[in-house]
């Protein structure tokens, strides 16, 4: 009986610890440098660890040596932010309520080339439009909704566009 009182107690404390945790981490007030590619000052390929530490409002996450998730990383679903360290790379969706140096979410096409050129590789998946624009620590990938033709997802990724490799 005390065994069984002792798991149920174990078991209770430790999810309420969880929920609280997963409900009531702050995040700082969240900051995206499109131009230096980090959030509040940390890249994405910092280690789990120290993106966990900063911003202790994570939701999951997935060890890179798991072979899903895109590589692995941190993720923060409340805030629509998600840190995919195993690629080196952050991705931002329609959701995400932090301030940016450089507007990107909910653009058109022709306003982002007009800030950034050119895009250096486009794709086509169901559904979307991606275009990737050429920066000095890789690149941004911004996919756009067909219907909508708005970006609807930002991804500021540490390594050149070519060697980008999507994950659905």
């Amino acid at each position: 009986m005390k065994t069984k009182l002792l798991i149920v107690l174990v078991m209770v404390l430790g999810l309420s610890g969880i929920q609280a945790f997963t409900q009531n981490g702050n995040c700082p007030e969240l900051v995206v440098s499109v131009k230096k590619g980090t959030v509040n000052k940390i890249k994405p390929t910092a280690a789990i660890e120290k993106i966990q530490q900063v911003f202790p409002c994570f939701t999951g996450v997935t060890r890179e040596d798991e072979g899903y998730n895109c590589g692995g990383g941190v993720f923060f679903v409340t805030n629509d932010f998600y840190a995919y360290t195993g690629r080196d790379y952050w991705e931002f969706r329609g959701k995400f309520k932090g301030s940016w140096d450089t507007k990107l979410l909910g653009c058109k096409p022709a306003d982002i080339e007009f800030q950034f050129g050119d895009p250096v590789r486009e794709e086509r998946i169901p559904g979307y439009k991606v275009m990737f624009f050429k920066q000095k620590y890789g690149c941004i990938r911004i996919q756009f909704g067909i219907q909508s033709n708005r970006s609807e997802e930002v991804g500021i990724h540490y390594k050149p566009a070519a060697e980008v490799e999507l994950c659905y």
